[in-house]
């Protein structure tokens, strides 16, 4: 009975570690970023585009045959700072119907004059490193990209 309490101790502790590892190298990094969804490449890029609209970002470039999106995001926090982000997405076609997307998003704190901060009110500048964050964004443009699809037909 101790080895079972033991071995169901141990699977939660490795199970509950799993989860909150941060990418440290560029390639796990390159891992959580990337993503390959089902769909043209047209209803993948313009469902990107709604998505980041969606989201309250700002497109500030658009290359649909170089295949990348640049949009900015920026808001409010504690103290009279704010936060803003920065989004790029790289799109390459693999087949008619299969799209290889890179998303990096990039997060600069202001202080209250707007000076660039490192760090802020307990937060830190820099690549963002959310796994679950990235697997959202990439969830909701894969809906889109599936309703997209539906009212072609």
């Amino acid at each position: 009975m101790k080895k079972l309490i033991y071995l169901f101790v141990m699977a939660m502790l490795v199970n509950g570690c799993a989860t909150t590892i941060t990418p440290s190298t560029p390639l796990q990094r390159k891992v959580i970023e990337s993503k390959e969804l089902e769909g043209t490449y047209e209803d993948t890029f313009k469902s990107t585009i709604s998505i980041l609209q969606d989201k309250g970002y700002q497109i500030t470039n658009s290359d649909y045959s170089g295949g990348i999106i640049s949009a900015e995001y920026s808001n409010s926090i504690a103290y009279g700072g704010s936060e803003s982000y920065s989004a790029t997405i790289n799109f390459e076609k693999f087949t008619e119907n299969r799209i290889r997307m890179r998303l990096s998003i990039y997060k600069q704190l202001y202080n209250s004059i707007g000076a660039k901060r490192l760090k802020f009110s307990g937060l830190t500048s820099g690549i963002v490193n959310e796994p679950k964050l990235y697997q959202d964004f990439y969830n909701e443009i894969q809906k889109e990209i599936f309703l997209r699809s539906q009212f072609k037909k």
